[in-house]
């Protein structure tokens, strides 16, 4: 039984096609791999009202996909929803909101509306909102905020 592996070779052309790829990819031509994700920590003060809150911080984003881990809402987390959800600068929400409950504030992936986890490329700021139900007395006494760790 013959045990020896066959090599196989690039051919010239291809090693060329390679070379020029490469050089392409260097000099930003084509697209390099996405960049590594970025973790920001962030942090909001909701109204009462239920009414949209939009950070006014935007960060930039290679394609790919984001997440987010709520890091501090400990005296209100035992009531109250959080929704978040992400903007291009011209004010357009490309994903759908990803709700915090009080039983659930581990980390959370967004999608976009489509569906698709590879959120488009661009500078993206929060939108977020909270659900206060009926505690809105409480909630007039200690406003909404959060702090997080934003992945994008």
């Amino acid at each position: 039984m013959n045990t020896q592996r066959t090599k196989k070779h690039i051919g010239p052309k291809a090693l060329a096609a390679l070379g020029v790829a490469g050089i392409l990819t260097m000099v930003g031509v084509l697209p390099a791999e996405a960049a590594a994700a970025k973790t920001y920590s962030i942090s909001a003060q909701i109204n009462c009202s239920g009414a949209l809150y939009q950070g006014d911080t935007f960060r930039p984003h290679s394609s790919g996909g984001a997440s987010i881990t709520l890091t501090d809402d400990s005296y209100w987390r035992s009531g109250w929803s959080l929704r978040v959800g992400l903007r291009h600068t011209d004010g357009t929400q490309i994903t759908n909101s990803l709700e915090f409950k009080p039983s659930s504030r581990a980390k959370h992936t967004w999608e976009t509306t489509s569906g698709s986890t590879t959120i488009p490329a661009g500078d993206l700021a929060t939108n977020s909102r909270v659900d206060v139900g009926s505690d809105s007395a409480l909630c007039i006494s200690f406003p909404p905020s959060y702090s997080a760790n934003l992945v994008q």
